[in-house]
């Protein structure tokens, strides 16, 4: 069986507030044709998105071009599926698309004990979490430690 080696956490692009559920606005939508430019190369095996929709239209594009397998996880629940758990254990490259309110989901989903830490990012502070906006944060898993790359910006102009 195969074991992660890397996982890729991208936030839902930015979103029109105003709109009930939020949606993404123009640079939101940008930033998930430009996802597309970055894992065109990247051989993703799965995509797991947060169930909200400002998540699944970020992933979409990737999706319907690259015919990539996706679930969708619902931070609400306490416990994580055992179908997710079999998916984290069986491929290699995985993208996840989430909100800042599923950091303790994410957690228990990859088993870190502190993904702020990790990412060097108080998901709390708003001026800090909008830092996650348009970064991709890659982490990889060697010898079940977590550690991560610097995060990959990108250019909407």
């Amino acid at each position: 069986m195969k074991m992660i080696e890397e996982v890729y956490l991208i936030r839902h692009g930015k979103v029109n507030k105003q709109i009930q559920p939020p949606q993404l606005n123009s640079e939101g939508i940008k930033f998930s044709e430009e996802l597309l430019q970055y894992f065109n190369d990247n051989k993703i095996d799965f995509i797991i998105s947060g169930k909200e929709k400002r998540c699944k239209d970020t992933v979409l594009p990737l999706i319907k071009k690259m015919g990539i397998p996706t679930l969708d996880y619902d931070k609400n629940k306490s416990i994580i599926p055992t179908k997710l758990f079999h998916i984290l254990s069986t491929h290699k490259i995985i993208v996840i698309c989430f909100t800042k309110e599923s950091k303790d989901y994410l957690e228990k989903m990859l088993d870190i004990n502190n993904l702020e830490d990790l990412l060097g990012i108080n998901f709390s502070i708003k001026s800090s979490s909008d830092k996650l906006y348009n970064r991709i944060w890659p982490l990889v898993k060697e010898n079940d430690k977590w550690s991560s790359k610097p995060p990959i910006n990108i250019d909407l102009d």
